[in-house]
């Protein structure tokens, strides 16, 4: 990976043989890291794929969640119901 002396001593080269400005721009086009260090379009189409993926499965998570919340709820209600019956006989 090149270091700091490396990428100055790239820019010294650069400046004798092509000029102070066109030195700095191919300098600036330059990553600041090293290239394994930069995301290329199919890197961050692959995340996009898994990340669809991963939130598709949440939503199906989500929706078995729901369906037992509801049959939670109508449980809760017959039994209150139930209990609000069984008080009002034996009062």
């Amino acid at each position: 990976m090149a270091t700091d002396r490396d990428r100055h001593e790239l820019f010294l080269a650069l400046r004798r043989h092509l000029g102070g400005k066109p030195a700095e721009t191919m300098m600036e086009l330059l990553p600041p890291v090293g290239w394994a260090d930069v995301a290329r379009r199919s890197d961050i189409e692959l995340l996009r794929v898994e990340l669809k993926q991963e939130v598709a499965g949440l939503e199906l998570r989500l929706a078995g969640l729901e369906t037992r919340l509801v049959t939670m709820n109508v449980a809760t209600a017959v039994a209150v119901g139930g209990l609000v019956l069984a008080a009002v006989k034996l009062a």
